[in-house]
């Protein structure tokens, strides 16, 4: 008898479940919008696997801070959706900005509060690399600018930084060996050219664009003259004389002298005075 009872107790327990279990799969209902950032809330592994997410991630409650990908770099965004840090697959980091070119590219400011800062002090390495403000006293460059007069410069005499008028600059000139330039550029004194080819008695001459270089005279003339019978025709560009039998043209037209000779040989006219 008590078997029975208990097979009866068990026939209509299981009954009850069925019942249970088919009003649910009844009162199901499919979801009537897409879920957050288009996936479904689902636990986080906890365990050594790798878990990936196809969109944004966001920890925590209030304005969010989303862990992204941007491209194929890591990215963190505000709340607004905008990137402020990356990092790319090559190890690049960047704040605001989205494609660094260095390990670490700030676009903006960068403020260090260690290291003892002050005002006007200088970010200083050491030998490893680690980097410290010091004021200029202590990495060795030297104190207050030496006092000066109107128009002296600067230069270093290997101990320490000195005035003088060796060059002298008045905001319009600058003079080498004077304080009274009265040029673009004053020199008393020689000056020494080593480029453009030097050699004995050539003489600086420009081209059309002002660039000087050394060249033969073309001024001095060799030779007493010429041989008997030839006249002076020119000069060559070695500053030698051009000797001929006659001058081309002939001669000057009326009422006009001989100048003088070109380098090619003919002559050259001017009206005589009064005509």
């Amino acid at each position: 008898m008590p078997n029975l009872f208990l097979k009866a107790a068990a026939f209509i327990s299981g009954l009850i479940a069925c019942w249970c279990i088919g009003c649910t799969i009844l009162a199901f209902a499919k979801p009537v919008s897409s879920p957050p950032q288009n996936n479904a809330a689902g636990p986080l592994i906890i365990n050594g696997s790798s878990q990936s997410k196809s969109g944004d991630l966001s920890i925590g409650s209030g304005l969010k801070i989303w862990l992204s990908k941007l491209g194929d770099s890591f990215a963190l965004k505000n709340d607004s959706g905008t990137s402020f840090l990356v990092v790319g697959q090559d190890g690049n980091m960047g704040i605001g900005t989205i494609s660094p070119d260095a390990k670490l590219e700030v676009a903006g400011q960068v403020k260090i509060t260690g290291g003892a800062p002050a005002v006007d002090k200088l970010l200083v390495s050491d030998a490893t690399g680690l980097g410290s403000w010091k004021t200029a006293a202590e990495i060795g460059v030297g104190g207050t600018l030496p006092a000066g007069t109107s128009g002296q410069t600067l230069r270093h005499n290997a101990t320490a930084w000195i005035s003088d008028n060796n060059l002298y600059n008045d905001q319009t000139n600058v003079g080498i060996g004077t304080t009274a330039p009265s040029a673009k550029l004053d020199l008393n004194g020689q000056i020494k050219i080593s480029g453009a080819v030097p050699a004995a008695n050539r003489v600086l001459t420009s081209d059309e664009n002002g660039l000087a270089s050394w060249q033969n005279q073309i001024s001095t003339v060799e030779g007493a003259a010429c041989a008997s019978g030839n006249l002076v025709v020119g000069l060559d560009t070695n500053g030698h004389l051009k000797c001929g039998t006659q001058i081309s043209p002939s001669g000057c037209p009326d009422n006009k002298f001989m100048k003088g000779i070109d380098f090619s040989g003919n002559i050259i006219c001017q009206t005589l005075p009064g005509f």
